[in-house]
């Protein structure tokens, strides 16, 4: 009876449903922006997955053989873990991408001090440097990044 569910759960959510609401990644990501709202807290697309298996336990504990329920259950279980993973990957992703650019930014500082040889570039960007006003932190793209890993969002990041 379980592989009965586990395959009706799978095929709810790579048919119909699917097909009628799109990646349920995207969905559950667009439900935690609203609960945001509600809730004044980040939501993430695998905690909304796991908000819903907590909606259907209850349910469950209303009517232990309604069938349905424990289907939900299954398929929110699996939506849930790969949103899951795809979050981890994306913090990975962005922490590589933050480390990678200080990296870069502290090679060419170290770059920098050993040969202060003059040069036309560097005469320019020190005149464009000066006559410049401060850009505040917010923009700035290791801020930017640092930010999107969090899920904070930002203004450059986000235009809606």
């Amino acid at each position: 009876m379980s592989a009965g569910i586990l395959t009706e759960a799978l095929d709810t959510i790579a048919g119909p449903r699917q097909a009628t609401y799109g990646s349920a990644t995207d969905s559950f990501t667009d439900i935690g922006r609203h609960w945001e709202i509600i809730l004044g807290v980040p939501v993430s697309a695998a905690q909304v997955a796991q908000a819903m298996m907590v909606l259907k336990l209850v349910c469950l504990g209303q009517s232990l053989t309604h069938r349905d329920s424990w289907v939900d259950v299954a398929g929110y279980s699996g939506l849930g873990a790969e949103a899951a993973f795809e979050e981890q990957e994306a913090s990975a992703c962005a922490r590589w991408q933050v480390t990678s650019l200080e990296r870069t930014r502290r090679s060419r500082r170290s770059s920098t001090a050993t040969n202060p040889k003059p040069t036309r570039t560097a005469t320019t960007t020190r005149t464009v440097a000066s006559t410049s006003t401060r850009t505040p932190a917010s923009s700035s793209p290791t801020y930017q990044v640092r930010a999107l890993a969090a899920g904070r969002r930002t203004p450059e990041l986000h235009s809606d």
